[in-house]
């Protein structure tokens, strides 16, 4: 079960769990399996500009995703400190697009919408 109602709670881990789906991807030739990772970091980094700017006081073009987020991509703590403080779990998430760029033959316009 998918959404809110499921025994997890429909969460996505963002501190290994996502990450863990991607890793040697590319070097096997299945880059095209980032495909739908590309739609959703581009809507975690616009809603996680609310947590950036509200929790650290960023400016309006830095975003922020902890340890976990649902379907409404909160970027902010959405659970007890020890299981989510990871600031960096956005940006971990984002490493494989980059990490996808490098072993895929993509024109640079294609690049620069994954980027």
């Amino acid at each position: 079960g998918d959404g809110p109602v499921s025994a997890w709670s429909g969460d996505y881990h963002l501190n290994v769990n996502l990450q863990m789906m991607y890793w040697g991807t590319g070097t096997v030739g299945l880059a095209a399996t980032h495909r739908p990772l590309v739609p959703f970091v581009k809507s975690l980094s616009r809603v996680g500009r609310v947590a950036a700017q509200r929790m650290y006081n960023c400016s309006a073009d830095s975003w922020v995703a902890h340890g976990n987020t649902d379907h409404t991509l909160d970027g902010s703590l959405r659970a007890e400190s020890y299981w989510v403080f990871c600031a960096t779990c956005g940006v971990w998430a984002a490493l494989q697009l980059f990490e996808n760029l490098l072993y895929s033959r993509l024109d640079s316009t294609r690049a620069a919408d994954i980027v």
